[in-house]
C-alpha cells in the first residue's frame, strides 16, 4: 500500500510539470559555469533544443516553464589538432546540466575524429536535452 500511495505522489509531482509544459517553455538561459565557451557552440545548443522543442509540438514563450542549461564539463580542440591529428587529438566534449522547472538531468556527449566538431557535439547536447524535455511533456519524440 505504501508503494502504491509513493507512485501516486511522485505522479502527482510531474502531473503539474506537464501541465506547465503543455502552456509552453522558456527560451533556454545558458550558464556557462566559468568555461570559455565559443559562440557559436553556446547558439548551436540552444537553435537545437529549439528545433526538437517546436518537432515535439511545444512552443518556446516567455512565460513558459523556466529552462536553464548549465555546462558542468566543456573541452574543445584546437581546429588544426582536430584537422590534423583527428581522433588522436583527444576529444570534444560538452556536459549539461538541464534545469526544466523542478527537474534536472544531464546530458554528455563527445566528439572524436576529424569530422565531428564541436558545433555537431554541441547540436547533440541541445537536441537531446530538447527530447527529454519533451518526453516530461507526455510528447512523443522520434528518438
Amino acid at each position: 500500500m505504501a508503494t502504491t500511495e509513493a507512485a501516486a505522489h511522485a505522479q502527482g509531482d510531474a502531473a503539474p510539470l506537464r501541465t506547465r509544459l503543455a502552456h509552453g517553455v522558456a527560451e533556454p538561459t545558458v550558464d556557462m559555469n566559468g568555461y570559455a565557451v565559443n559562440p557559436t557552440v553556446r547558439d548551436e545548443l540552444i537553435q537545437s533544443f529549439d528545433e526538437q522543442i517546436s518537432q515535439a509540438g511545444l512552443t518556446i514563450v516567455t512565460d513558459g516553464v523556466p529552462t536553464r542549461l548549465v555546462f558542468i564539463d566543456y573541452k574543445e580542440r584546437s581546429e588544426v589538432g582536430r584537422l590534423i591529428l583527428g581522433g588522436l587529438g583527444g576529444r570534444d566534449h560538452v556536459t549539461v546540466e538541464v534545469h526544466v522547472g523542478e527537474t534536472h538531468f544531464l546530458i554528455s556527449h563527445s566528439g572524436f575524429g576529424s569530422m565531428n566538431t564541436m558545433d555537431r557535439v554541441a547540436q547533440r547536447v541541445g537536441s537531446d536535452a530538447g527530447v527529454r524535455v519533451a518526453r516530461l511533456a507526455g510528447k512523443p519524440t522520434s528518438k
